[in-house]
């Protein structure tokens, strides 16, 4: 059973039919979400900075009506360095958060809306933060893998405002990171000719390091 953040409706009225499991599945996820102070905090935050980074990534942005193909990487080059952290979101969460989907995830709003909504956003696979695959590649620039059940996706204009509210909302990248996945390891005072290698985690406990050139060690 997947368990993600979800909002309690105000619009549920009469009998609504559901599984038991997805009974189970929503009360648990509605444990999840934020508080009314904290998702006002949220949305404050998020009409406060995310104009600012839609404005930037347009100007960056070749073809903005161009629509992505199933798979395809989309490449978004913007900055946060600037933006500090909301520091709403507990550690708790922090540590599952690739684990949780994108939509509906009240911990993700948009500027007119609570949530990223399935309905405006019905070309996105609905699935796990870390299986999108955002990725830090420089101080500037992430990339994406457009996961869509059609043959073609939304527009790039549109995915851009979509993954900068993921972005903007979810726990800071280093160059290299990929959102959601295990944490690179810092080694303590490590080897001069380590200094390149990057370590990771496995869940099974196994270390394993990248150079540049991608041999592991």
């Amino acid at each position: 059973m997947h368990i993600s953040p979800v909002r309690t409706s105000k619009r549920k009225k009469g009998r609504q039919k559901t599984t038991r499991g997805g009974q189970m599945q929503q009360e648990l996820g509605q444990l999840l979400q934020p508080s009314p102070e904290e998702a006002e905090k949220l949305q404050n935050y998020v009409q406060m900075n995310l104009p600012a980074l839609i404005d930037t990534v347009a100007r960056n942005t070749r073809s903005a009506t161009y629509q992505p193909g199933k798979n395809e990487v989309l490449r978004v080059e913007v900055s946060l360095e600037h933006i500090a952290p909301h520091h709403l979101l507990p550690e708790e969460l922090q540590n599952f958060w690739g684990q949780f989907s994108w939509a509906e995830n009240p911990w993700i709003p948009e500027l007119s809306a609570p949530v990223l909504s399935r309905t405006k956003y019905r070309d996105i696979a609905d699935v796990s933060l870390e299986e999108l695959a955002i990725t830090k590649v420089t101080a500037n620039m992430y990339t994406v893998k457009v996961l869509t059940p059609a043959v073609r996706s939304h527009t790039t204009a549109k995915l851009e405002r979509w993954v900068l509210a993921i972005l903007l909302c979810s726990p800071r990248l280093e160059v290299g990171d990929q959102l959601g996945a295990n944490p690179r390891i810092k080694l303590r005072n490590p080897p001069a000719e380590w200094s390149e290698i990057k370590w990771t985690m496995a869940e099974n406990g196994d270390v394993t390091g990248t150079a540049p050139d991608g041999d592991q060690q």
